[in-house]
């Protein structure tokens, strides 16, 4: 089968189907791993980071992934760290952790990519997450009060935000001019 180190066309095909029937040697311990988002958590979703971790070559990695999952392993992990940011945005409350630790180099790539995906920045997810469980959490409205009223004295309705700010530079000690 083999002459002068060289594989024989006989040999060649028999090793051809037995890739085609999954007897593929080199990715056999690749089969067995089955928690494939833990090992990209571990591997803070770097391709090459998992490679070493199965300890297996990026091409054994990329032609394993092509074979099981249809993707490269740098598409399959990009999606997974997509799929895991909410949760950690949720409990970090925070971009930039939240970009770091999924493995982002630079948080805008991170903001760039969730927008693209959930049709959010990351900020509005958080501030839309926390506004609904807040008001899911608030008591019933007592009667004849609305929502812009004072829960203190509700004759009197709260000042915008812009008239605290010109309330506040009018007492400042600089003045207006």
């Amino acid at each position: 089968m083999s002459i002068a180190g060289c594989q024989t066309r006989e040999a060649r095909a028999i090793m051809n189907r037995g890739a085609e029937a999954g007897l593929n040697r080199e990715s056999s311990h690749l089969d067995a791993v089955s928690e494939w988002i833990s090992l990209a958590r571990t591997a803070r979703y770097d391709a090459a980071e998992l490679a070493g971790l199965c300890q297996v070559s990026q091409r054994q990695l990329q032609r394993f992934f092509h074979e099981r999952f249809g993707r490269t392993p740098r598409q399959c992990l990009n999606e997974m760290r997509i799929r895991d940011a909410p949760d950690l945005l949720l409990t970090t409350k925070h971009v930039k952790p939240a970009a770091y630790e999924l493995g982002f180099r630079h948080p805008s790539h991170f903001i760039r990519k969730f927008k693209r995906v959930y049709g959010y920045t990351p900020m509005k997810f958080v501030y839309l997450a926390f506004a609904e469980r807040d008001q899911a959490a608030q008591p019933p409205l007592m009667m004849g009060l609305s929502m812009n009223r004072s829960p203190i004295n509700p004759t009197v309705t709260p000042p915008s935000r812009g008239a605290e700010n010109r309330l506040r530079r009018e007492s400042s000690p600089l003045g207006r001019g």
